[in-house]
């Protein structure tokens, strides 16, 4: 890709100029895991379905949002005068509501000790919201605001604001946010049809399970990046508009449609990454090594050697000899499963797994490498980006441009065994089957056994 430079960077990219472990976190928590524990599944899929976005505050220091020091004020600015009401304090599972009518303008500054209740900032046209600290953007946003005060015990006192937008509309900025627009068409419309099923699957999950949220998503990359209207594209808004309501089921539920930022030429079994199944996410080659992203890592022998020995792997007096990963230590798509360390004059080996090395060694690009001892260093030498799982974003680029393959077919690849749906009769479309026909409530034997299996989250 050459130089590039940061402030045009989209997420494929900051992960590779950063070096960090793309949409890994996405999948760290209770939320990104699958299979969700749904009540039932929806019988009606809109394509004019809002989804609740939360913008504010960024907890942790994730690109491109960065990190908000101050969680106690923010500010909007709109083009256009606002109506500003009073907002309800519950949430039924469905977009936030507003109730008194309090107000009229087209600057506000909202702060922790003067919000007594919650608000409902209603906007006709974009709205950019202020963020206090000078080094993080302030992105500009479409649609509505509900704003209220959270004292929480482990995150302490914050104003928490939630977007609420059209779903389609939200895609337009999640899609050039996640991807280079100039890719190749194809490629751009995997993305919207991946994006949508995720943000559904997210949306029913936040509503049917039952737990009290006044968000569906946030705007990381906990889910999905979103920066708002501030990187509209008019080949990225056509991606969404040209595969409108399309998502991806699974028998008779939303996918989990977990996409990543480059394989190495291999996607991973969920098995392998967070000791999950299903049978639409399997290992399998794409085709993409020689065009993968490779990169380099280099770790102090000796510190790795202290590190060791502080977590009580090796003795105190024995040397750290040799570090490789052994052929058992690798999956199938040739991810690293666990390590061998050699250590002591009797060069005794000790396998370490993978979660108990990235702890000296965080921050890995993936976990496709292989190492090299050089002197007092190991080298580890990697390819790709990301955890691996589902679609690869820069094998869909490839795949669209060198194989000359439509959407539908690089949907099919990733996400074998699933059926590409249309949520709702759309004029002018190509005819694909209704999700309608599929999307059926669960009974409630399936839903006891499902959320049994899910027990874990």
């Amino acid at each position: 890709m050459g130089m590039l430079k940061k402030k045009n960077l989209r997420l494929i990219d900051w992960c590779l100029v950063a070096g960090l472990i793309c949409f890994s976190p996405r999948a760290s928590g209770s939320r990104g895991l699958l299979p969700a524990k749904l009540k039932e599944l929806p019988s009606k899929l809109s394509v004019s379905e809002t989804i609740r976005v939360r913008i504010f505050p960024h907890f942790r220091d994730y690109l491109p949002q960065g990190r908000d020091v101050d969680k106690e004020r923010v500010g909007f600015q709109s083009a256009s005068h606002c109506r500003l009401y009073r907002g309800l304090s519950h949430t039924s599972g469905g977009a936030p509501a507003k109730k008194g009518f309090f107000g009229v303008g087209t600057d506000f500054e909202f702060r922790y000790e003067d919000l007594k209740e919650p608000l409902w900032l209603d906007c006709p046209s974009s709205t950019k919201m202020m963020r206090s600290e000078k080094k993080v953007p302030s992105y500009r946003y479409l649609g509505n605001f509900y704003i209220h005060r959270i004292d929480s015990p482990d995150k302490g006192r914050y104003i928490e604001v939630v977007n609420v937008i059209h779903l389609e509309k939200y895609l337009e900025g999640v899609v050039p946010s996640e991807v280079y627009a100039h890719w190749p068409e194809e490629a751009l419309k995997t993305q919207a049809v991946a994006a949508r099923t995720y943000a559904f699957f997210h949306l029913f999950r936040a509503r049917e399970s039952g737990r009290p949220s006044f968000y569906d998503v946030d705007d990381t990359i906990n889910y999905q990046v979103y920066t708002g209207i501030d990187r509209f594209h008019v080949r990225t808004s056509a991606a969404v508009r040209e595969t409108r309501g399309e998502v991806i089921i699974f028998g008779n539920q939303v996918i989990q449609a977990y996409y990543h930022a480059d394989s190495g030429g291999a996607t991973a079994n969920p098995m392998h990454v967070w000791n999950i199944s299903a049978p639409y996410l399997k290992s399998m080659p794409d085709g993409t090594a020689n065009q993968a992203s490779a990169w380099r890592r280099s770790l102090s022998k000796r510190a790795l050697g202290r590190n060791l020995r502080r977590l009580k792997l090796i003795g105190k007096n024995e040397p750290l000899v040799d570090l490789f990963v052994p052929a058992a230590g690798r999956t199938q798509s040739g991810r690293v499963k666990f390590l061998t360390v050699v250590v002591g004059v009797d060069k005794r080996k000790i396998n370490i797994s993978l979660a108990t090395f990235q702890k000296f060694a965080s921050g890995l690009p993936s976990t496709m490498f292989y190492i090299q001892q050089r002197r007092n260093q190991f080298r580890l030498v990697g390819l790709g980006f990301g955890h691996g799982v589902g679609l690869s974003q820069r094998g869909a680029k490839v795949l669209a441009k060198e194989q000359n393959w439509n959407y539908r077919r690089i949907l099919t690849h990733y996400y074998p065994n699933t059926l590409l749906c249309q949520a709702e009769d759309i004029d002018g479309k190509d005819a694909i089957e209704s999700c309608q026909d599929h999307l059926v409530p669960l009974d409630k034997r399936t839903v006891l056994a499902q959320q049994n299996r899910s027990s874990r989250l």
